[in-house]
C-alpha cells in the first residue's frame, strides 16, 4: 500500500460520546468499507457503487485520504469468493492506494491477515480521532474484524472506541457474526444496526438496491447500460461479468440465461445511511451517481465495449488493467472497447 495523504485538519481530539453525530463531516471523518465477499457476492457490485458515491460527492483526493477498503470481513458464513472479490477491489482501488486483505481460504492465514489489517485500521481510525473526526464503518458483511480493530483503537487511545459508528443494514449479516461479536460492538462502540432485528434504524438494502427485489420490483430500465457508460464503466463491467460468472441470483430471478437479470449492491445502503442520503433507491442512484463522469474524477472514458472471444480470466484481467491505466489530473483517456 502506498502512503496515504496527510489530513489537512489541525490536531484536536474528537469528542467521543458514542452517539450518532448530527451530520457527516467530510473535512475530518473517515469511512471504512468492509466487504465479506462470502456466500453472497453482492459485494462485487457494492465495491464499485461505494467508490462512485464517495468520489462523486467528495473527489478523488478525499477518497484517498479518508476511505479505506477491506476484503474478506466474513464471520461464520462460508464460501469466501476470494479471487473474485480481490480482483474487483484491485481494479477499483488500485489507483487509490489499494485495499486491505482480511480473509483467506485457510483459517490460520485469515487470523494472520486480520491481525495486520486490524492494526492498520486502528492506526487509520486513530489519525481521524486525533484530528477531531469520527469513524464510520460500512459493514458489508460481519463485524468480527471490526471488533478486533475497535479493541486495538481503544488501546491506542482510551475512549476512542466511542468515536466508531458501525452501520449494518442486514439481519442476515448480523446473524453470521461470530458468537458475542454483536453484543461486544454494541457495548463498546456505536452500533447502528438493521431495523429488521430491532438493533437500529437502518432499512434492509435488499429491498432498495437489489433487483429484482424480494418483492419482485424490476431493474430500472437502462441501469446496466448506464453503469457501463459511466466514468467507472470498466469497474462496473468487471463486477457485472464476475457476478454473472458466479451464477449469482436474486429472489424471484432465475439463474442467469441473459446478462443482468439481477443487479445487487444492497450493502451500499449502509454507506448511504452514513452519508445521510438513505433511503437510497436504485433509480436515485442511477440519476445521481451514474453520470458520464465524476464531477471530481477522471476525463470521459469509453469503457462500454464488450469482450470478444476471450476467456473469462482474460476478460477479468483486461478490465482490471484498463481501469488501472487512468491517471488522475491528466488528459489520459482509457479506451476499453473490444477487450
Amino acid at each position: 500500500r502506498r502512503p496515504r495523504p496527510r489530513f489537512s485538519m489541525p490536531p484536536r481530539t474528537a469528542q467521543c460520546t458514542g452517539e450518532w453525530p448530527a451530520a457527516f463531516a467530510p473535512e475530518a471523518d473517515v469511512v471504512s468499507l468492509h466487504y465479506d465477499c462470502a456466500s453472497d457476492p453482492d459485494d462485487l457490485e457494492s465495491v464499485v457503487a461505494d467508490r462512485a458515491m464517495l468520489e462523486t460527492k467528495f473527489g478523488r483526493a478525499w477518497v484517498r485520504a479518508h476511505a479505506l477498503a477491506v476484503a474478506g470481513t466474513f464471520g461464520t458464513n462460508e464460501r469466501y469468493e476470494r479471487v473474485a472479490c480481490e480482483r474487483v477491489l484491485e481494479a477499483c482501488w488500485r489507483s487509490l492506494g489499494g485495499f486491505l486483505r482480511a480473509g483467506a481460504d485457510a483459517r490460520d492465514e485469515t487470523e494472520a491477515l486480520r491481525e495486520v489489517a486490524s492494526d492498520e485500521l486502528a492506526r487509520f481510525w486513530n489519525a481521524s480521532v486525533v484530528r477531531g473526526g469520527q469513524v464510520y464503518v460500512k459493514e458489508g458483511g460481519q463485524s468480527d474484524l471490526t471488533r478486533l480493530a475497535v479493541s486495538k483503537l481503544d488501546r491506542l487511545r482510551p475512549g476512542a472506541a466511542r468515536c466508531v459508528h458501525v452501520v449494518q443494514h442486514s439481519a442476515w449479516n448480523e446473524a453470521h457474526n461470530s458468537e458475542g461479536v454483536t453484543a461486544w460492538v454494541r457495548e463498546n462502540a456505536d452500533y447502528v444496526g438493521p431495523l429488521a432485528t430491532g438493533s437500529g434504524p437502518v432499512d434492509d438494502g435488499n429491498a432498495l438496491l437489489q433487483r429484482p427485489s424480494p418483492a419482485h420490483v424490476p431493474i430500472p430500465p437502462g441501469f446496466a447500460a448506464a453503469a457501463r457508460r459511466s466514468w467507472l464503466g470498466c469497474a462496473w463491467n468487471l463486477a457485472f461479468e464476475t457476478f454473472e460468472e458466479l451464477e449469482s441470483w436474486c429472489p424471484g430471478a432465475p439463474r442467469f440465461s441473459t446478462p443482468h437479470q439481477c443487479v445487487d449492491f444492497s450493502d451500499t445502503h449502509a454507506l448511504a445511511y452514513i452519508l445521510r442520503i438513505a433511503p437510497l433507491t436504485m433509480e436515485r442512484f442511477q440519476v445521481e451517481f451514474l453520470g458520464a463522469q465524476s464531477a471530481h474524477g477522471d476525463p470521459a472514458e469509453d469503457c462500454s465495449g464488450q469482450s470478444r472471444g476471450s476467456s473469462f480470466l482474460q476478460r477479468v484481467e483486461a478490465h482490471a488493467a484498463c481501469l488501472g491505466t487512468r491517471i488522475a489530473g491528466t488528459a489520459a483517456v482509457a479506451v476499453c472497447v473490444g477487450i
